[in-house]
């Protein structure tokens, strides 16, 4: 939220360096790249790292950093195929300079960009592979936080193999490490997908409960995307509820936003 308030003085800072210097460039740029996603500046982000990129390819930690940064901006705008080149270019990279944890971030975004890819390049076995190689990683690193990210993101890929009880004990587990370690993001991407498998199952009163704990969650962590994104899977609770009207109402809301951000709607 800080940030936010000094986002106009941190382009104009940015502006200057490019037009002058490419390393504090990339170190500003890479320095940015967690608040550019958290409050959701996905089109500027990458804009930004597009042109910094371009500056030098010497490779440092910055540009791995940047080139890490690229691909979550580009997945979340729904580019899967830039996103996963990206991806691997950062792996590559860290691989080179010995970066054991930008190589487990690398790994996870890969395993992400392949699980949601909307064309032949969707590899939900892939993905997973990608997946617990990272969490392993993040695991003998130490870094529960990303562990736990990475292992989170397994568990709708293994609903989607055809495994629904793995996928809610999964979840659930998800949802129990992320309360313990305080992972607010977590927490509602778990309360979240609980909330969908609440959904298929007929538990239509508990769906929207949980769904609605997330969209609070995500309310105050400011993350317009997650929102925008469930109220389109509650949308689809209140169809199976019968109200038409209500759900039309929260897609055109979803829509909005997204359209706002520069993003496809799921």
């Amino acid at each position: 939220n800080r940030l936010e308030g000094e986002h106009d003085n941190l382009r104009a800072a940015l502006d200057r360096f490019t037009g002058r210097d490419a390393a504090p460039s990339q170190r500003l740029a890479a320095a940015l790249w967690r608040f550019w996603y958290s409050k959701n500046h996905f089109s500027e982000g990458l804009r930004r790292f597009e042109v910094v990129l371009a500056l030098d390819e010497s490779p440092t930690l910055d540009r791995s950093t940047m080139l890490r940064g690229a691909s979550v901006m580009s997945l979340n705008l729904g580019d899967t195929a830039g996103g996963l080149g990206y991806a691997r270019d950062a792996r590559d990279l860290d691989l080179t300079l010995g970066n054991d944890w930008g190589v487990a971030y690398s790994t996870m975004m890969m395993g992400n960009c392949l699980a949601e890819a909307r064309d032949d390049s969707r590899d939900l076995v892939g993905a997973q592979k990608h997946l617990a190689n990272s969490a392993a990683l993040f695991e003998k690193l130490g870094d529960r936080f990303y562990a736990l990210i990475a292992k989170n993101n397994q568990a709708w890929i293994v609903g989607e193999l055809g495994d629904r009880e793995g996928e809610d004990r999964l979840h659930q587990e998800s949802l129990a490490i992320a309360r313990e370690i305080g992972n607010a993001g977590i927490e509602a991407d778990s309360l979240a997908q609980l909330g969908m498998s609440a959904r298929d199952d007929g538990r239509l009163d508990d769906a929207v409960a949980l769904l609605r704990e997330s969209i609070t969650i995500d309310h105050r962590r400011g993350m317009a995307a997650n929102i925008a994104t469930n109220l389109g899977r509650l949308a689809s609770v209140l169809v199976r509820r019968g109200d038409a009207l209500g759900a039309a109402r929260l897609l055109a809301v979803e829509q909005a936003v997204l359209d706002q951000q520069g993003a496809e709607m799921p």
